[in-house]
């Protein structure tokens, strides 16, 4: 039911959203879009995961706790894979290339340390004003 309700949201034209955490908004983003998931062998559960930008050389430092990924070769038609964790290749965001749809594994607001990820806070506003 919470899939289908996503769906019928990224139907419509005037809709941004972002998600966050593989437990809450960011597996459900990604199953409503037509991702599969699966379990990983033993989580991303610390502060200072590295997570690459897909397509760039930046490695944003994370703070993370899932146990759950994304599977980014599952791509749909037009979403694509956002970040993957430098340890172990896996999917750590995806993002819609045209619509203003995309979510992260890990934790932007969390403030363990570094603040890599504030940024994403800023581009959602940027969408939504």
């Amino acid at each position: 039911m919470v899939t289908s309700s996503f769906r019928a949201v990224m139907g419509g034209e005037s809709s941004s959203s972002i998600g966050r955490c593989a437990s809450g908004f960011a597996t459900v983003l990604a199953l409503a879009a037509g991702f599969d998931t699966y379990k990983l062998d033993f989580g991303h559960r610390s502060q200072n995961q590295p997570c690459v930008e897909v397509g760039t050389s930046l490695c944003w430092v994370t703070s993370q706790n899932h146990g759950y990924a994304v599977d980014g070769t599952s791509a749909p038609d037009g979403w694509e894979e956002w970040f993957r964790n430098a340890n172990d290749g896996s999917n750590e965001g995806i993002r819609h290339r045209e619509k203003p749809f995309f979510s992260v594994q890990f934790h932007p607001e969390a403030n363990p340390g570094p603040l890599d990820a504030a940024g994403l806070f800023d581009r959602l506003l940027g969408l939504v004003r």
